[in-house]
C-alpha cells in the first residue's frame, strides 16, 4: 500500500536499527535525543535538531532514552495536494528539498510549531480517521523547511570529519599496549559515543571494541610470522593482562591458537 502523506509521532524510546525507504522524510527532533546516521554523517536530534531524509536513501537510528520522540513527517510523491502546491507555486519543493540527506539547526518558530503540532495529534489522533489533520501538518511542515532553506535561515551545524580507514587504524595501532575506550576513539574523532557505535557498525560489521581487538590480534599474527618476541611480551605489547587471555582471544578469533603459528614458521 502506497505511504500516505502525514505528520505522525514516532516513540523511538530506545530502539535502534537500519532502513531505506521509497520515499523521502523529515525527522524533526522533539523530546528526548536520538542518533541519526547516514553513509558519512551522523547528528544527535534533539528538540532543536532536524534531519532530511530522501527517498531511497539508508540511515541508521538509535534511541538514546526511554523518552525518545521525534515528529516524522512522510511524503507520498502521488500525492495530489503537494502536486497542486507545487504546480501552484512553480516550485519541485520534494526535489529541492530532499536533493541530499542532511541535518539542520530549526529555528524557535519551528520549535513552537512541533510543539503545538503534538498537542493537536494527541488530541485530534482518535477522531482523525481520513488523516486529514496528519495530511495538514505535513504540508505545513514541507512549506516551512522550504521557505527556511530558501531564505538561507537554515543553520546546518558544522560538518564532521571524514571517517577515514587510515586514520582511524594508525589511532588504534598508536595505543597497542593500552587499547583507546569507546570515550576515546569517540573524541579523537569528534563523535558522540553512540555515533561511534553507529558508524562502526555501518563501515565495519563490528562494534568500536570488536574492532580495536581484531586490529590488535591481526598484530599479534603479524609479530608470531615475523619475529621471535615470546607468546608473554607480543601479550603485554598488545594490552591484554597474560598470556592466556591473550591465547583465547587469538583462537576464538583465528580458530587456532598463537603456538601454531609459530609452528607452521618454523616447519618452513
Amino acid at each position: 500500500m502506497p505511504i500516505q502523506t502525514q505528520a505522525r509521532r514516532n516513540h523511538i524510546a530506545r530502539t535502534h536499527g537500519e532502513h531505506c525507504h521509497d520515499f523521502p522524510q523529515l525527522l524533526l527532533g522533539w523530546r528526548g535525543e536520538m542518533e541519526c546516521a547516514f553513509d558519512h554523517e551522523s547528528r544527535r536530534l534533539c528538540d532543536s535538531t532536524a534531519a532530511v531524509v530522501p527517498a531511497n536513501t539508508r540511515h541508521h537510528f538509535a534511541g538514546c532514552e526511554d523518552s525518545c520522540e521525534l515528529l516524522v513527517v512522510d511524503l507520498s510523491s502521488v500525492d495530489i495536494c503537494l502536486t497542486a502546491l507545487e504546480e501552484e507555486s512553480r516550485v519541485n519543493l520534494v526535489e529541492r528539498l530532499f536533493s541530499k540527506p542532511g541535518f539542520f539547526e530549526m529555528p524557535p518558530v519551528i520549535v513552537s510549531t512541533i510543539n503545538v503540532s503534538i498537542e493537536q495529534l494527541r488530541f485530534f489522533g482518535s477522531r482523525d480517521p481520513h488523516h486529514l489533520l496528519r495530511r495538514q501538518l505535513a504540508m505545513m511542515f514541507v512549506t516551512q523547511v522550504y521557505e527556511l532553506f530558501e531564505s538561507g535561515s537554515a543553520s546546518s551545524p558544522p560538518r564532521e570529519r571524514r571517517f577515514s580507514l587510515e586514520e582511524i587504524n594508525a589511532f588504534i595501532d598508536a595505543s597497542l599496549e593500552e587499547p583507546p575506550a569507546n570515550s576515546i576513539l569517540a573524541d579523537f574523532m569528534h563523535l558522540g559515543q553512540s555515533q561511534l557505535h553507529l558508524l562502526f557498525l555501518r563501515h565495519f560489521g563490528k562494534t568500536p571494541q570488536q574492532y580495536v581487538l581484531q586490529r590488535r590480534l591481526q598484530w599479534a599474527m603479524t609479530w608470531l610470522k615475523t619475529t621471535r618476541l615470546p607468546l608473554g611480551r607480543i601479550a603485554m605489547d598488545l594490552g591484554f593482562s597474560d598470556s592466556s587471555s591473550f591465547s583465547r582471544a587469538f583462537r576464538r578469533h583465528f580458530d587456532y591458537p598463537p603456538s601454531a603459528v609459530r609452528k607452521r614458521e618454523y616447519l618452513d
